[in-house]
């Protein structure tokens, strides 16, 4: 091909330049989308990861204590208003 493009050098060059110009604003669009593909897996939190699994049992042990006074003062309440509501 690049023979026969030889015997037509406006034509070579020519086109050479519609391909050049095209392959460079491609380029730029592909490093854009791929930057954005970048942000966007950083962006992404994978919560199950194992430091995340490990962050998990730890508030739910670090928080145990809250949630069983939680637990009691809700059955206070139901108490007193079940007591409410008898008289």
């Amino acid at each position: 091909m690049l023979v026969q493009m030889a015997r037509f050098p406006q034509l070579r060059d020519e086109t050479e330049r519609i391909v050049n110009t095209r392959v460079r604003e491609d380029e730029q669009r592909t490093k854009d989308q791929l930057l954005l593909m970048i942000d966007i897996q950083l962006a992404y939190m994978n919560t199950n990861h194992e430091d995340f699994i490990g962050f998990a049992e730890y508030t739910v042990h670090a928080l145990s204590p809250v949630v069983l006074v939680l637990q009691a003062v809700q059955q206070v309440c139901l108490k007193l208003l079940h007591h409410s509501y008898k008289y």
